[in-house]
């Protein structure tokens, strides 16, 4: 009565060190003493057995910490460790827990790895007892007469039935078999998993190929416009230089036939009347082939003109040259044709001189009509004993 008393109080303290709601981890001695309990103790049923490994296999997609995955390895192993024989082949089959600790001891750390070893060879032991024990009743039955099975056929069915043997053969060499099978299952997981990585990473490099191209037909459609603006700015800077040149050459020409021609300008009031006697005087001078034509004149006031209006009556009062030097600013040099239109020159000529088209000496008071060079007429401006001085 005792030691079944004892035996209840252990059943109902392994139950509830295993009915814990949250997961402690379970320590070796804990499991030794339900080992040595010597009961098939926890009564671990399969729907138990495969809720241990739906949270293992949580875990290990997780990746949580190995004493979480030991706690679990160490409560597969107490729940499997009672089982024996056809039991513990047909819990490993329906529970799938050869798999589950085969990937722990491959992805897990060292301790964890160490236990799930230990603990898979404990079921090959197991399992290897249980065929050896196979094949000796196998060999047993071989070594009897037929007739002996035919007498008593029933007592041998009643013992153990031919087709249950047979489903044991099965089952053995299907469990010797269930390492080698979920190995390949996983490594053709493996390959799947990688033959899928490949085919993403081949399409992202497709799309980035697509898009690559799709760029590249921007920026060639982009060049491309940017080469048409480049050509309809260089032909409008073509266009605007040739008529800028156009511009310039007749401004040039404009400005040459401005030299030519004899811009007006209105002298001090005494100097414009002055010149203009001067220059009724010389239209008054008859010639052999008509009037005198003045198509230029270089005129020099080196005094002052005088106070009172000269008359054309008069033009030797008007042209006699001062002998004192000047007392006034530096003079005004002009130049004069016959319309009586003027311009400001440089230099500092003393003399009126005038170009005739004819080579001859007109005089006229002190002053000397004579047919000279635009040259000539500013060298003898500028030369104080020139012979066209008076």
């Amino acid at each position: 009565m005792e030691s079944r008393s004892r035996s209840r109080e252990g059943d109902e303290s392994a139950r509830g060190l295993f009915q814990e709601p949250c997961m402690r981890q379970l320590r070796i001695e804990d499991c030794r003493a339900v080992f040595r309990s010597n009961k098939a103790a926890i009564h671990a049923s399969q729907s138990e057995i495969k809720a241990v490994c739906a949270q293992l296999s949580k875990a290990l997609k997780a990746e949580a910490l190995d004493s979480v995955v030991l706690d679990l390895l160490r409560r597969l192993s107490v729940y499997m460790h009672p089982l024996r024989g056809h039991r513990m082949l047909e819990y490993l089959r329906h529970t799938g827990a050869v798999p589950l600790v085969k990937a722990v001891r491959r992805d897990c750390g060292k301790e964890v790895s160490g236990f799930a070893s230990r603990l898979l060879d404990s079921w090959k032991a197991v399992l290897i007892q249980l065929q050896k024990k196979q094949q000796a009743t196998a060999t047993t039955s071989a070594s009897k007469p037929c007739a002996e099975f035919a007498a008593a056929p029933s007592s041998s069915a009643a013992r153990q039935p031919e087709s249950h043997g047979k489903t044991l053969l099965v089952s053995s060499s299907s469990s010797s078999s269930a390492s080698t099978s979920s190995d390949s299952e996983a490594s053709s997981k493996r390959r799947t998993a990688q033959t899928g990585g490949r085919g993403r990473v081949e399409a992202q490099l497709e799309s980035y190929r697509t898009r690559n191209a799709a760029l590249e037909g921007e920026v060639a459609g982009l060049r491309a416009e940017a080469q048409a603006v480049k050509q309809g700015l260089d032909a409008e800077i073509e266009r605007l230089r040739r008529e800028l040149q156009s511009k310039d050459a007749q401004l040039h020409r404009e400005l040459e036939v401005k030299k030519r021609q004899i811009t007006s300008l209105v002298l001090p009031c005494e100097q414009n009347k002055a010149l203009q006697t001067i220059l009724s005087s010389c239209r008054a001078i008859p010639r052999e082939s008509g009037s005198m034509q003045l198509p230029t004149a270089v005129v020099s006031f080196s005094h002052p003109a005088p106070a009172a209006p000269l008359s054309a009556n008069s033009p030797a009062n008007m042209a006699t040259p001062r002998t004192t030097p000047p007392q006034v600013a530096a003079p005004q040099i002009y130049t004069a044709s016959p319309g009586l239109q003027l311009r400001q020159l440089r230099g500092e000529p003393t003399a009126v001189s005038f170009a005739s088209s004819a080579n001859t000496v007109q005089p006229f008071g002190s002053l000397a009509f004579q047919r000279m060079t635009p040259r000539q007429v500013w060298t003898a401006a500028h030369t104080p004993n020139h012979p066209a001085h008076p």
